[in-house]
């Protein structure tokens, strides 16, 4: 009888230390299946937030997207929003080529207009065409950076500020925010930088040798040879790589020296940009090749329904007993009261001609890298 007793105690025990570590397993098990549970979530959320990899703009070192920039230009700008396009511009702020550089970019070359337009202008088109596709919202960014440059810093900082204005203007006609992030790339040197009053060798110091100020040096020789004249024949190509007074000159590497404009071919106009040389444009009421719907019942005359005869059974005078609308001839269609049936229309950018004045040189036939000297004017 003790052994039983004994041994239901001992049962009882088992079981009681049994319940209470299975109820301790089960309260861990919990509280770890929550913390993961509140870990996956978190992990979800912020995962959620964070940008697509395949949709980040990459873009290659700056050296090595200027591999690819032309021998002569003022300012080599890098437009990012993704799309990214790279804009090399010449003295006048006027880009004269351009690159695309990425897929984004590639798909918005259609509708947009870079080339031998201002920047302004080109960046416009940009912005706007970015809006359009949804690649820029409200509270977007439209990044400007001058990786490169051949001109003034004072020139350079007021092409930016003209370009931060006209982000301005085209938010504010687009009623979203826009804001522009312009920089200049920190390995930039400027040809002309602003010249430093405290600078003991800026010009004018009599104090350093060479300078037009210094009274113990002697000035410029009167006799030395004029340089080359900006106002000679464009064509005749005597400075490329020639002489002038002694001094080779290297010639501009865009007209190979010539001083003329070879964008246009020589010509000051070039192909139209909007119609791409057609001279027309489809029709802006968007009619069928030259067609509207005629307002009239499925091409039946009004007058008798398209049966051809009257009440008293007799041909219909409106139709001449045919049943068709007179004005469609029972087709339904009528011609485009704009085009006249044609389906297109006058392009009103060059007035029907296909041409229009090349921005390169503004009809003056002079190449824009040199300014028609001739001569490379980074050399």
């Amino acid at each position: 009888m003790k052994g039983n007793k004994r041994l239901r105690s001992l049962i009882t025990y088992l079981v009681a230390f049994a319940m209470i570590f299975s109820l301790c397993a089960c309260g861990k098990s919990t509280d770890k299946e929550s913390e993961t549970s509140d870990t996956a979530i978190t992990e979800n959320l912020t995962e959620s937030n964070l940008p697509d990899p395949e949709k980040v703009d990459s873009l290659p070192e700056n050296c090595e997207i200027l591999k690819e920039a032309p021998e002569v230009y003022t300012n080599a700008v890098l437009i990012s929003i993704n799309p990214s396009f790279m804009l090399y511009t010449n003295e006048r702020n006027e880009v004269f080529t351009f690159k695309p550089m990425n897929e984004d970019a590639e798909s918005l070359m259609d509708v947009v207009m870079i080339e031998g337009r201002t920047i302004q202008d080109g960046i416009s088109d940009i912005v706007n065409a970015c809006v359009d596709r949804g690649y820029l919202k409200d509270n977007g960014v439209v990044n400007v950076t001058i990786i490169s440059s051949n001109g003034d810093a004072v020139a350079a900082e007021n092409m930016l500020g003209e370009i931060e204005h006209r982000v301005s203007d085209i938010a504010a006609e687009r009623s979203i925010s826009l804001s522009t992030a312009s920089n200049i790339d920190k390995s930039v040197e400027f040809t002309a930088p602003l010249p430093d009053p405290n600078d003991p060798g800026s010009p004018g110091d009599p104090g350093q040798p060479g300078d037009p100020g210094d009274p113990g040096q002697p000035g410029p020789d009167p006799n030395s040879p004029a340089d080359p004249d900006p106002n000679k024949d464009p064509g005749s190509g005597n400075n490329n790589g020639g002489n002038s007074g002694g001094k080779k000159v290297e010639g501009c590497p865009v007209c190979q020296g010539s001083g003329v404009c070879d964008r246009c071919n020589r010509t000051g106009k070039v192909e139209c940009a909007v119609c791409h040389g057609s001279g027309t444009l489809p029709c802006h009421l968007g009619c069928d090749h030259g067609y509207q719907d005629c307002p009239c019942d499925n091409g039946n005359c009004h007058k008798c329904g398209g049966s051809g005869k009257n009440d008293l059974g007799e041909p219909c005078d409106a139709c001449d007993g045919t049943g068709n609308h007179r004005e469609c001839g029972g087709s339904g269609k009528v011609a485009c009261n704009n085009c006249n049936g044609t389906g297109v229309e006058p392009c009103n950018e060059c007035q029907g001609t296909g041409l229009e004045e090349c921005q390169g040189c503004h009809g003056t036939l002079k190449c824009s890298a040199c300014d028609g000297t001739g001569i490379n004017p980074n050399k």
